[in-house]
């Protein structure tokens, strides 16, 4: 790599002196009329052409974020960081468990691992047939990676060709959707616009479905099917927010819009941009602008700007000499100044030490803050990452592991009914034995104490 001296305008960098000189004062910024910015890009439009059903619809649609990018945003910068996509695996591997298991509850209503059905029941011919058919596994795996990212899972269903039942269930990528606005006659979205390449601006891949509204009961949704002739739609559930009508928010989404997110990913980059270009500034060297023409005097004006420089790059080097080695450690830096009429000091040069924000790691603390803001916003003890180093965090012993991951499945109940939730509605919907509940197999870490197996299968449901 070069170490010759960086001359950059004002700036200056000198390789062998670890030193930044800044040449100043500099002018004010201009307070004249704004440079116009350009105005021929444009964002996605809110209102879309699509075909429904062989006839062309323009279909307007509450932009995901000010400029529809929003999911795409999010996913670009988490894509950054490696303890919150952690964090998110965390989330989303608790919340499926070992995957859906079939039970009734219990005669008080509790949901028992004893009650599990067995497959050969009766009860679960048409269920398990559906079941097998849908690959309910995978889409229950989508619906909760769904509902992890975005707090919002949509799900297509398809109906028989009388419309009396459903026949298949697919879990769309939320982040692929848009809701139309809602209807000024009825108040409901009623429809769903899907297209994998809303952050390219490209709406032509759109395609609308129809939407039902989820509090609408079974016999409703097919009330409507039949009235409307449709054969398919999406039920969309969301967990509650407060002021969302259209897309939700995550707790964790906090990160993204107040910066920790970004500030985070920031630091790996700074310090390997540091480190790669060998740059930890040991002086900032200010140095007043009126030095040049008093060194040079009147010929100073009569140069060329490459002669300029080349002047001032002697001077560049001089310094840099004088700052470097370890020959010159302990010597005094003399300079000379002036007074004006007035008797007031004159601009002068002046030699800041800076500390090295390399050693002794000092960007880890900010990394450790950043990464306990990013967990803790997902409610995932560090310690279920090994993150046993970051302020507030356990020992990571066997302990604060197992009290962590039981803490963690007992604050989901309330997301797995969320995203339980687009099975139930197709047991209602096709008339299934009511009693049969759905729930995620969990596995509860035990000591190997009372457990030589150390785990014990139980339900969440």
């Amino acid at each position: 790599m070069s170490r010759d001296i960086i001359i950059d305008g004002h700036v200056a960098y000198l390789p062998g002196a670890k030193a930044l000189v800044t040449v100043g004062p500099s002018s004010p910024p201009s307070t004249g009329t704004p440079r116009p910015t350009d105005n021929t890009a444009s964002h996605t439009k809110s209102v879309v052409k699509v075909n429904v059903y062989g006839s062309e619809q323009s279909i307007a649609y509450a932009p995901w974020g000010s400029d529809n990018k929003r999911p795409q945003n999010i996913i670009a910068e988490m894509n950054k960081s490696g303890v919150g996509k952690a964090g998110l695996s965390v989330r989303r591997k608790a919340h499926y468990g070992s995957g859906p298991l079939y039970f009734r509850a219990g005669a008080d209503g509790e949901k028992e691992l004893s009650n599990v059905l067995p497959l050969n029941d009766p009860a679960l011919a048409q269920p398990l047939a559906w079941h097998k058919g849908s690959r309910l596994e995978m889409a229950l795996m989508e619906a909760v990676m769904n509902y992890e990212w975005w707090g919002l899972v949509v799900p297509e269903y398809v109906l028989s060709n009388d419309g009396s039942r459903i026949t298949s269930m697919r879990v769309l990528k939320s982040a692929w959707c848009r809701m139309a606005l809602t209807d000024p006659d009825t108040g409901r979205i009623q429809w769903v616009l899907h297209n994998p390449n809303w952050d390219l601006f490209d709406s032509s891949t759109t395609v609308a479905i129809p939407c039902v509204d989820p509090w609408m009961t079974p016999d409703e949704v097919r009330q409507w099917c039949k009235a409307n002739g449709f054969r398919k739609f999406v039920r969309p559930v969301a967990i509650p927010d407060p002021d969302a009508g259209y897309y939700p928010d995550l707790d964790w989404h906090a990160l993204y819009d107040n910066g920790w997110l970004k500030s985070t990913n920031q630091i790996p980059a700074m310090k390997q941009g540091v480190m790669v270009n060998q740059i930890t500034l040991k002086y900032h060297i200010k140095l007043p602008s009126t030095y040049w023409r008093t060194k040079f005097g009147d010929a100073w004006d009569a140069l060329d700007t490459d002669q300029k420089e080349a002047k001032k790059r002697e001077v560049y080097t001089a310094m840099n000499g004088w700052l470097s080695g370890a020959e010159n450690s302990g010597k005094a830096f003399i300079t000379e100044f002036g007074l004006d009429e007035l008797g007031n000091k004159l601009p002068d040069w002046e030699i800041i030490a800076l500390d090295d924000k390399l050693k002794d790691g000092a960007y880890i603390p900010d990394a450790e803050k950043g990464n306990s803001e990013i967990l803790a916003s997902m409610l995932v003890d560090p310690t279920l990452l090994g993150q046993s180093g970051i302020a507030g965090a356990g020992a990571g012993s066997g302990s604060d592991k197992r009290e962590a991951y039981t803490i963690l499945n007992a604050l989901l109940n309330t997301d797995r009914d969320t995203t339980l939730d687009v099975w139930y509605f197709v047991r209602d919907f096709n008339g299934w034995d009511p009693t049969i509940e759905l729930g995620f197999r969990q596995v509860t870490l035990t000591t190997l104490d009372k457990n030589p197996t150390g785990a014990q299968k139980t339900m969440q449901a």
